[in-house]
């Protein structure tokens, strides 16, 4: 084996990696399960805000190999929404909101409300923006008229004039569109920080105006609505500084002073807090709790003064910052409970708002220090609101310093004229949805509203706040086009079903891999368990999400990497079959396998990368680990499985790939695929017309993906009657509704299109409000929504269109490859007719079967994830057979024999690891079908059926179209098997 040494240091590098990267999800999981152990009183009832407190304490302190709590909690296997339970939502900015802002008084104009309906409308016009679509709408609508008589306002001054080209004007349109979008993004990521989430993810989705948001662990939907819909709201507002307070924050510290007193006389240490203490200042010497406890232990000691008691009270909690005050992060909650009592706040004057700045600064040990404000408001009201500025712009001062410039309106110059006026050396609070963006210190009276910010900015800093500073003008409101809810409950049965499918369908594979290659089965074993590890190890390491379906994927890539060793081992018997010593066999079997394991991995990891490209939600998740598991099992395939056969050999020992059982089997096979195939033919053409007809005749339950809607899943106590239900349903929505079960008598799944137009948060409680009215009916059985989801119309229309893409592409794309591979046309055709041929049959069976099976047979994303997945796999076993054709073709021995008698004995040589590998993944996959959960069950079934039927028509229509087609191009060229020797095609024809 070349390289031997090279392979195993290789190997012994991703095992390090793996081990450290998993190491931190032990570690986040030992300390997570020590804070909930923590906070559990003797009832056994969790006090989420004790647990937090026990996290926070930790969460800038060292834990493990120098990383604080944070950094372990971020380089964690972190579990998607549905192994935890949470919320994910995408979000999509409204370009028409925008676009009036900028059009001002013109955006009454009929023209242009047409436009901007049309551009609206019409989704389907591919690379093309929401302002390209509204400008060719415009000039339809106005043929005469340019869009800088639309938008050459006061406003846009500077940017665009009443002569620029409407080329100008469209591009200057798209970066304001673009700079909104941005700012929209800034905006929800203050928003989900001042919520308090762990571990959010926050992204802008590539190419569209839409951003999408995941909350683990979140049980307040409605809060989380609010908190993300509507207009980001700007404020200027002058500042207190800490020297016209001192007489409040002295009443301060003597109230903390005597809370601690309190605290004290009342407290008594049990052995669980005593624990808890000791975990939680486990820190390294010097720490800050160290210092703070040491502090405070001195000056109870050695000061008996009411002063120095005060004092100490203050600072325990409280930092001294240039602006004021500032707070530990893991220490904000507290301050922020403490800052809203009535007691505290009639401390201090009665204009006197407590605001926290955007984003915190490092303080001592690394700890996260928040800046606190003390803001002035007149009866709650700002010194001004940000709707004043008409534009702001990043740019340099007169030393090359990035600065902020903006300019305001006649109303804002006159406000922004006495507000500096008398705050000059002051500074003023620039605010943002009650969180403090900057506040720069006043130099001078500015009499005409044309200002500029400098200080230690960088560029990206400046751009960033030019941008926030338009939220005034150009509110970009964004509306909730997507939305899922999963309950904790859920999250954690997902887990158990996740967890038991695994192991039961690898304990299967494993079983089944020794029971058919005996001793040699051991070794493929192995190299699977070492494939588990390194893809578990290098999904940690890049940071991927694991999800139910990503559990589904890494089952699913188990069964197929079972398809490597198979040909590798296939390889090697018919070497040993040849009677070559054993090491001869086993360097000759993986060198004869490479092509075929290569080339059937290629066309799997195609369907795999666009999969990964256009999904998302569950086909994602699935996507993500099915790559991942490729490429893992690729490796230990090739290399690991190659290393333990030398062992072997190197010991002297000699393995038969075969047991006691299997010894037999698919031996001297002699089946006549090719003479049959017009039977077969018929048979597919039979089932492909019902499907036609039910297609036309019945249609499909189009999941609410491709058309839009709600969904709520309900577990009730006792078995409901889904018929009773959707008759209830149908009364209180006023619509027809409709009521599956779901996973069991007690569960069903309510989708119902109810006030799906409306974009507030307002139309997503009423909805819900419903549907528990509606599950009130049921008399005695109680029940409650454990998860739920929406799709609006336009995230609808986007993902169906996305979904045909990502089929037409992989079709493409699979085409292109065979015949790159091939070099023959007819290749390629028999993989595509054999792909549509599949697609179609799966087709007619879901539209055949929906609402007789117990499980959901709708076409959503789930769906075209599995037909997608199905294809790979398909392709997959069409590549292997015609990569034996081609040997076969090579062969001397194909001399002299017809066309088909060649293909048909190439067809049989594969039977042997269509079988063995056909078996393991539908092995599997009934697994995944029994313990995956209701929530895969429909998504499982399709990959199920697609295995069954890609194999019978890689045998039975694939390869058979191959011998139609390069019969007929003999037809047409009769000097063709004169001219490529390396094919020939010859002999006598076998009757079909």
């Amino acid at each position: 084996m070349a390289n031997k040494n090279g392979i195993i240091g290789l190997t012994i590098v991703i095992a390090l990696i793996s081990v450290y990267y998993l190491s931190f999800t032990f570690v986040s999981r030992n300390i997570k399960s020590k804070a909930v152990a923590y906070a559990t009183d003797s009832k056994g009832e969790i006090d989420v805000a004790k647990k937090q407190r026990y996290i926070d304490s930790l969460w800038r302190e060292d834990v493990y190999l120098g990383h604080t709590l944070q950094e372990v909690t971020e380089r964690e296997l972190n579990l998607g929404l549905d192994l935890q339970g949470g919320m994910h939502v995408v979000m999509e900015v409204a370009p028409g909101d925008i676009l009036k802002g900028m059009a001002g008084g013109n955006a009454r104009s009929v023209a242009f409300q047409n436009a901007l309906k049309k551009a609206g409308e019409d989704k389907t016009v591919s690379n093309s923006t929401f302002v390209n679509r509204f400008a060719a709408a415009y000039k339809e609508a106005a043929p005469n008229s340019s869009l800088a008589a639309l938008f050459a306002t006061s406003s846009n001054r500077g940017k665009i004039s009443s002569s620029s080209s409407d080329g100008d004007v469209i591009k200057m349109l798209n970066t304001e569109v673009n700079s909104s979008i941005d700012r929209a993004f800034q905006i929800t990521q203050a928003r989900i920080d001042k919520f308090g989430v762990t571990n959010p993810n926050i992204q802008r989705l590539p190419g569209q105006n839409r951003i999408l948001v995941e909350l683990p662990g979140v049980d307040n939907p409605e809060r989380v609505r609010r908190l993300l819909s509507g207009a980001a709201k700007l404020e200027f507002s002058e500042v207190y500084l800490t020297n016209e307070l001192a007489s409040g924050l002295d009443g301060l510290g003597k109230y903390l002073a005597k809370q601690e007193e309190i605290k004290k006389a009342t407290s008594k240490p049990t052995a669980t807090t005593a624990a808890a203490s000791t975990d939680t200042t486990k820190k390294t010497d010097g720490g800050l709790a160290a210092q703070l406890a040491q502090k405070s232990a001195d000056s109870t000691a050695t000061d008996s003064s009411a002063i120095a008691a005060q004092s100490a009270a203050l600072t325990n909690l409280f930092v001294p910052m240039p602006q004021g005050l500032g707070v530990f992060l893991k220490d904000t909650a507290r301050a922020s409970e403490i800052l809203r009592r009535p007691e505290v706040k009639a401390l201090f004057p009665a204009d006197l708002v407590f605001m926290w700045d955007r984003k915190g600064t490092e303080g001592v040990n690394n700890q996260l220090i928040l800046p606190l404000y003390f803001i002035k408001k007149q009866n709650g009201e700002p010194a001004m609101e940000g709707d004043v500025i008409v534009d702001a712009t990043h740019d340099y001062d007169e030393r090359g310093r990035p600065e902020v410039t903006m300019r305001m309106n006649g109303e804002g110059a006159r406000k922004w004229r006495s507000l500096t006026a008398r705050s000059v050396g002051r500074p003023v609070a620039i605010i943002i949805d009650n969180l403090v963006y900057t506040a720069p210190t006043v130099q001078g009276e500015i009499p005409n509203g044309n200002s500029s910010i400098t200080g230690s900015f960088t560029v990206d800093e400046t751009k960033d706040m030019s941008n926030v500073l338009k939220a005034g003008k150009l509110p970009a409101p964004t509306h909730i086009v997507e939305e899922a809810v999963v309950g904790s409950s859920l999250g954690a049965e997902a887990i158990n079903d996740g967890l038991i499918s695994s192991a039961v369908g690898l304990l299967i594979v494993l079983i089944f891999m020794f029971a058919y290659y005996s001793k040699a089965g051991w070794i493929a074993d192995m190299a699977l368990l070492i494939n588990l590890f390194f893809l578990l190890g290098i999904m940690a390491s890049l940071g991927a999400v694991l999800t139910l379906s990503g559990i589904a994927g890494i089952v699913l890539s188990i069964g197929m990497a079972v398809d490597a060793n198979v040909l590798i081992y296939e390889g090697i018997k018919v070497e040993l079959e040849a009677g070559k010593p054993f090491a001869q066999a086993v360097r000759d079997g993986f060198k004869h396998s490479l092509t075929a394991i290569i080339d059937s991995n290629v066309t799997t990891l195609l369907t795999g990368i666009i999969l990964y490209t256009l999904g998302t939600g569950l086909v994602l998740g699935f996507a993500t680990t099915l790559v991942l598991g490729l490429l893992t099992s690729l490796f230990c395939a090739i290399f690991i499985t190659r290393l333990f056969l030398e062992q072997q050999i190197k010991r002297g020992k000699v393995l038969h790939f075969y047991s006691g059982l299997t010894k037999n089997w698919f031996k001297d096979n002699d089946f006549d695929f090719v003479s049959q195939r017009r039977r077969f033919y018929i048979i597919s053409a039979i089932i492909i017309a019902i499907g036609i007809g039910s297609f036309i005749f019945k249609g499909f339950g189009l999941g609410i993906d491709f058309k839009g809607g709600r969904t709520y899943v309900v577990r009730f106590q006792e078995s409901v009657d889904a018929d009773n239900l959707r008759t209830i349903m149908d009364e209180e929505l006023g619509s027809t509704t409709e009521v599956k079960t779901f996973g069991g008598q007690d569960q069903v799944k309510i989708t119902t299109a109810y006030l799906i137009e409306e974009t507030t948060p307002d139309a997503d409680q009423k909805a819900e409000t419903k549907i528990l009215a509606g599950i009130k009916k049921i008399p005695n059985n109680p029940a409650s929504i454990v998860s739920s989801n929406k799709v609006g119309p336009t995230m609808a229309n986007d993902t169906l269109w996305s979904a045909v893409y990502a089929i037409l592409l992989a079709l493409a794309a699979n085409f292109v490859y065979i015949f790159i591979r091939f070099k023959r046309l007819a290749f390629s055709y028999g993989a595509v007719v054999s792909l549509g041929h599949d697609v179609i049959i799966i087709l007619a069976i879901f539209s055949l079967f929906n609402g007789w099976l117990p499980w959901s047979l709708d076409i959503d994303q789930a769906f075209i994830g599995a037909i997608l997945t199905m294809i790979g796999y398909s392709m997959n076993d069409t590549v292997v057979i015609y990569d034996r054709i081609r040997d076969y073709l090579k062969d001397d021995k194909a001399r002299g024999q017809s066309l088909p008698t060649v293909i048909n004995n190439a067809l049989n040589s594969t039977l042997s690891r269509t079988a063995v590998t056909g078996i393991s993944v539908i092995l599997v996959l009934i697994v995944l079908m029994i313990f995956g959960g209701a929530v895969i069950r429909g998504f499982t079934f399709c990959m199920l059926l697609g295995v069954i039927v890609g194999t019978y028509s890689s045998l039975f229509v694939a390869a058979p179209i191959v011998v139609d087609l390069l019969q007929r191009e003999k037809l047409k060229e009769p000097a063709l098997a004169v001219a490529e020797t390396t094919t020939p095609i010859v002999g006598k024809k076998i009757k079909a």
